[in-house]
């Protein structure tokens, strides 16, 4: 659900959600790539997220941002965790 709640609020690229996590939770929530990258393949397998490349730019790697579903947002706010977004 920590995820989803991240995708929630606007979408993101792994490690960018890895750096958010540790970053708001005080070094709480320090996932690792391992982790989180199963997560995100669960979830886009359940239809709660989906993936999509960006366009590189400046000579930079293109990254891979994932970004909450309708289907995602409407589980996560049924488990009432999401009245704020």
């Amino acid at each position: 659900m920590l995820v989803l709640e991240l995708l929630a609020k606007k979408s993101m690229y792994g490690y960018e959600m890895i750096q958010t996590l540790k970053g708001t939770s005080e070094d709480f929530f320090a996932l690792k790539e391992g982790t989180l990258y199963p997560i995100l393949y669960r979830l886009e397998d359940n239809d709660f997220a989906k993936s999509s490349w960006s366009e590189p730019k400046d000579g930079k790697a293109p990254k891979k941002y994932y970004e909450i579903t309708k289907k995602g947002r409407e589980t996560f706010v049924s488990k009432g965790a999401l009245d704020f977004v």
